[in-house]
C-alpha cells in the first residue's frame, strides 16, 4: 500500500529546491537489507530490499543506486554486505558515485525484532537520519517494519544536493594536512568509566559470603582491527568499605555497529592486587555499548562480571571473588 499524499509532496518539494530540476535529484546507493541473527531466507531479503528501494525514491524524490550493483561492487572487492560498518559504505560512495547512503538491518531481541534504519551522506562519518520499528519476527511484520522505518527516513524533508564530488571510482584528493577518509578512520578507543560491583560474593576455605559493595574508575584503550576485531587494556582502581583492589587486565573481542551505534563483547585477562589477600588472577567478560555523539566522541555503557582467585599461601589459590559490574563513561576515537 503506498502513501499518494507523501509522494506527491515529496515531488513538488523536489521541483521547488534550486539545483533539484528533474534529472538532477541526489542519488542513494542502497544496501542490501541485512538479517542479523534472523532466519529468513535471501530471496526475501532481496524483495525487501527492492521494495525499500521503490519506496524511498518515491517517497524521497531520489534516483536510487540499486543493492545489486552495490552487492556487485563488494563482491568484487572480495565481500558480500558492509556489516554497519561506515568506512565499508564510503567506499562504495566513490565507486558508484553515490550522494547518499541508505542501510537497514534486522536484529532479534528476544521475541521481537527490530528494524533500523540509517541515511548517510556522502563521505560523512556521522548519521544524517535514522529511524526506528519494532514488531515480532514474521515475514508481514518485518515487512511492515521496513515500510516505516523508510516512510520515516523520508518524511524528514528533501535531500539537497551535496558538494560537486569526484568522478565515480575516484578518490578524493584529502586536504591540506589532511590523510585520506580509510587514514582518517578512528582506530583506538580511548575510554574513562565509572563502575558500581554490588556485593561481590566471595569464597574462601572455611565460608561463603557477600562483601561490601565496590565502586571506582577503569580506563580502557581498545585498538580496532579488520573493521569487527578489538584488542586493549583495561586498568580498574576499586574501593570498597575496608580496602582497595587494583586490576590491570588486557582484553579482546568484537564489535558490531548500527550506524552511530556500536554492540561490542569482550573477554579480558590479567592480574588483581587486593588490599589484604594480595595478588591474585583476574578473568572476566563484558557485553557493552557505545554511541557515538560526534566522530571523536560518545558514551559507553557495559555490563560485565570478574572472577578473581587469591593466593595468601603462595601455594595454592585461597580466596575467590565473583563480581557483577555496572559502568558508564565517555569514549574517544584517536
Amino acid at each position: 500500500m503506498t502513501h499518494p499524499r507523501l509522494g506527491v509532496l515529496a515531488c513538488i518539494a523536489v521541483l521547488l529546491v534550486p539545483g533539484l530540476a528533474p534529472g538532477q535529484q541526489p542519488s542513494v546507493a542502497v544496501h542490501p537489507l541485512e538479517g542479523r541473527g534472523v532466519e529468513i531466507e535471501e530471496a526475501t531479503l532481496d524483495a525487501m530490499t527492492r521494495q525499500m528501494e521503490a519506496r524511498f525514491a518515491e517517497a524521497a524524490g531520489v534516483q536510487i543506486l540499486s543493492h545489486e550493483k552495490v552487492r556487485a561492487h563488494l563482491q568484487s572487492r572480495g565481500l558480500y554486505i558492509c556489516f554497519g560498518e561506515r568506512a565499508c559504505q564510503m567506499d562504495v560512495e566513490r565507486a558508484l558515485g553515490a550522494d547518499y547512503t541508505l542501510a537497514l538491518a534486522v536484529l532479534p531481541m528476544g521475541k521481537i525484532c527490530v528494524v533500523n534504519g540509517t541515511l548517510y551522506e556522502r563521505d560523512a562519518s556521522m548519521s544524517l537520519r535514522m529511524a526506528m520499528a519494532r514488531g515480532d519476527c514474521s515475514e508481514a511484520s518485518l515487512r511492515e517494519g521496513v515500510r516505516s522505518v523508510v516512510d520515516k527516513l523520508a518524511a524528514k524533508g528533501p535531500l539537497p544536493m551535496p558538494a560537486p564530488r569526484s568522478a565515480p571510482g575516484e578518490t578524493p584528493e584529502p586536504a591540506a594536512g589532511e590523510q585520506a577518509e580509510e587514514g582518517r578512520r578512528p582506530d583506538f578507543f580511548l575510554g574513562a568509566s565509572l563502575v558500581y560491583a554490588p556485593a561481590p560474593y566471595i569464597t574462601d576455605e572455611l565460608d561463603s559470603f557477600k562483601w561490601y559493595d565496590q565502586f571506582g574508575p577503569r580506563l580502557f584503550l581498545d585498538m580496532r582491527f579488520f573493521d569487527h576485531l578489538l584488542a586493549g587494556l583495561q586498568a580498574d582502581l576499586f574501593f570498597d568499605k575496608d580496602d582497595w583492589l587494583l586490576e590491570v587486565a588486557g582484553r579482546v573481542g568484537g564489535q558490531i555497529a548500527f550506524g552511530d551505534l556500536y554492540l561490542h563483547g569482550l573477554g579480558s585477562l590479567g592480574l588483581s592486587y587486593w588490599d589484604g589477600p594480595g595478588e591474585g588472577l583476574h578473568l572476566g567478560a563484558c557485553l557493552g555499548l557505545r554511541y557515538m555523539l560526534k566522530p571523536f566522541l560518545g558514551l559507553t555503557f557495559e555490563l560485565a562480571g570478574a572472577y578473581n582467585w587469591y593466593d595468601e599461601s603462595g601455594l595454592f589459590y585461597e580466596m575467590s571473588m565473583l563480581r557483577l559490574e555496572i559502568t558508564a563513561g565517555v569514549v574517544f576515537q584517536l
